[in-house]
């Protein structure tokens, strides 16, 4: 996973190689700890906050796919078993599938504070598989 840092107006971009398990059908995708909590939760409001870090069920959110500008609701969720995040829900079915997205892809999201939203968009496509 790469992270790399944007201008202060856009936010905080989380970048991200697709691994097998984002794009396997779990659907679910991994999303790096430390960026969630500097570039995400402390923009949450404080009851979302603790929904998120503490309950399995976590807290709906919208995701913006700034490439065909639609919406798509998924939960964000902090999995105990390895303190990781998580995007879930409908991540297979509204981004893998729909943007057929492949393992080595590199996407990148941000939180927009400002829409109180991710945003979501393909970076690179992984040129092996498209040969």
């Amino acid at each position: 996973m790469v992270a790399a840092a944007e201008g202060e107006e856009e936010g905080y971009r989380i970048i991200k190689s697709l691994t097998k398990s984002d794009v396997n059908g779990a659907s679910r995708l991994l999303l790096p700890r430390q960026e969630v909590k500097n570039y995400v939760l402390r923009f949450v409001k404080e009851e979302e906050q603790t929904i998120i870090c503490n309950e399995i069920r976590g807290v709906d959110v919208t995701v913006y796919d700034v490439d065909t500008h639609t919406e798509h609701i998924l939960t964000l969720r902090k999995w105990p078993a390895t303190n990781s995040f998580q995007l879930v829900k409908a991540w297979t079915r509204e981004f893998v599938k729909r943007r057929n997205l492949k393992e080595d892809d590199v996407i990148w999201i941000r939180w927009e504070t400002k829409n109180y939203r991710f945003c979501f968009g393909v970076h690179t496509r992984n040129q092996v598989d498209a040969l």
